[in-house]
């Protein structure tokens, strides 16, 4: 997705004045209203994008990722039911549902959702540690270790995968060293204030206090 937002939301807008049925336009468009923060101006364009290529299941799968935003769980598990009529195997309706059923406190469902994701893709990092909350969040540390050490794994170079692994660890007091290296590799990749009070939690639990006093001041 572009980052200059309002030159990719002028850009589709042209391309709509010279083909007003193009719903790749409407489609892309909403992408970057989505990511700007305008969400009701995102939802409008994936609404035109369904009109006009109603059997698209990607389609479906953006809008119920702006309905998630606007946390409207409903509307994003009937949207992505919609996606996965047509495409059973789309992984990222799969994840997107049940990502919805767990903010709703439907564990079961979400963690059904994860699975099939999971089984689909196993490299499916976001699936992966969404199921890592949905484990933390049931006191599972030992699935919720596992999920967040597979989803740094499956993706490497993403500094908060690894966070998110240095935190899952932190906080079930279990592989320090692992969780430390975690963070670390994080803050190489992404020098964040937030990634250094992770690192402040494993070095308090190490005992490590001077180093855990030097990440907390720095995240401050």
């Amino acid at each position: 997705r572009k980052k200059d937002y309002p030159k990719a939301i002028a850009d589709y807008t042209a391309a709509l004045k010279l083909n007003g049925n193009s719903a790749n336009a409407f489609h892309q468009r909403g992408f970057a209203k989505h990511d700007s923060g305008d969400y009701d101006g995102a939802i409008a364009d994936y609404n035109n994008a369904i009109r006009l290529a109603p059997k698209n299941e990607e389609y479906y799968v953006s809008r119920a990722d702006t309905w998630r935003a606007k946390s409207d769980w409903d509307q994003a598990i009937a949207d992505e039911n919609a996606a996965l009529a047509i495409a059973p195997k789309n992984v990222g309706a799969l994840g997107g549902r049940g990502e919805a059923y767990r903010q709703k406190g439907d564990l079961v469902k979400a963690r059904a959702d994860f699975d099939a994701a999971i089984a689909l893709l196993p490299t499916y990092a976001w699936g992966l540690n969404a199921r890592r909350s949905l484990s933390y969040a049931q006191k599972d540390y030992d699935r919720a270790i596992a999920d967040g050490d597979a989803a740094a794994n499956a993706a490497p170079t993403s500094a908060y995968y690894q966070n998110e692994k240095c935190w899952m660890r932190a906080v079930a007091n279990k592989g320090l060293d692992i969780a430390r290296a975690a963070c670390d590799a994080a803050i190489n990749l992404d020098p964040s204030h937030h990634y250094y009070d992770s690192r402040g939690m494993v070095g308090l639990k190490q005992g490590r206090f001077a180093e855990a006093l030097a990440d907390y001041e720095t995240a401050v």
